[in-house]
């Protein structure tokens, strides 16, 4: 599932566990795709979204599943939380951790706005759980297998909203009572990859008897 290393499928009982309904949000990208498909291999009740239409990661999902949202809009993440009613969601949208993402106000607009706007929204629809998308970026430069509850140092703006989103999580958690966790992942890889990532350049450099510019 969601974790550290290969993005792999969750296993049937994992999934039938879940409460539903499910709302993945960020379907469209790398471990939402994945996510979203190893869920909807099992069941019916887990709808995805995508700010494109036909996001080619998902195209071949049912279109009942898929939302076409701009969740930035408050009034479209609204009506979409209203129509799905979810206990479970997981969210996977982020902006910034490519490097051609560069807008600065969009990074924190998605990364930490969106996230608190999201918490409070929730806060009263008595779901089951929100799992938050972090990443190891939250720990910056500490490279050498920092302890999960190491101090952040963030060295970049995607990684500075990325530790804002997870103090948010830890607020709503341990003061209002909200269940909600955020996983801070490690160099995820699999199927869906973008190709700039360095799994894929390794392998197709491989094939070339190359090795890639680090």
């Amino acid at each position: 599932g969601i974790g550290e290393n290969c993005v792999t499928g969750l296993d049937r009982d994992q999934v039938l566990n879940l409460s539903g309904p499910i709302l993945v949000l960020g379907a469209s990208g790398f471990i939402g795709s994945n996510l979203f498909r190893s869920i909807a291999g099992y069941r019916t009740d887990v709808y995805g979204t995508s700010r494109r239409v036909s996001p080619w990661r998902i195209s071949d999902i049912p279109l009942n599943q898929v939302r076409i949202v701009n969740l930035l809009v408050e009034y479209e993440l609204e009506a979409l939380l209203t129509e799905i009613k979810p206990k479970t969601i997981f969210n996977c949208i982020a902006h910034g951790a490519y490097s051609f993402q560069t807008d600065r106000d969009l990074t924190y607009e998605t990364n930490f706005t969106f996230l608190v706007n999201l918490l409070e929204k929730i806060s009263t629809m008595g779901i089951h759980c929100l799992i938050q998308a972090g990443t190891s970026s939250e720990y910056g430069r500490q490279s050498a297998g920092p302890a999960e509850f190491s101090a952040s140092t963030p060295n970049s703006h995607y990684a500075v909203s990325k530790c804002a989103a997870a103090n948010a999580i830890y607020y709503m958690g341990r003061e209002r009572g909200l269940p909600c966790t955020n996983l801070r992942i490690y160099s995820a890889y699999g199927p869906f990859e973008d190709s700039s990532r360095l799994i894929p350049q390794l392998v197709m450099k491989v094939t070339e008897g190359l090795l890639p510019d680090f």
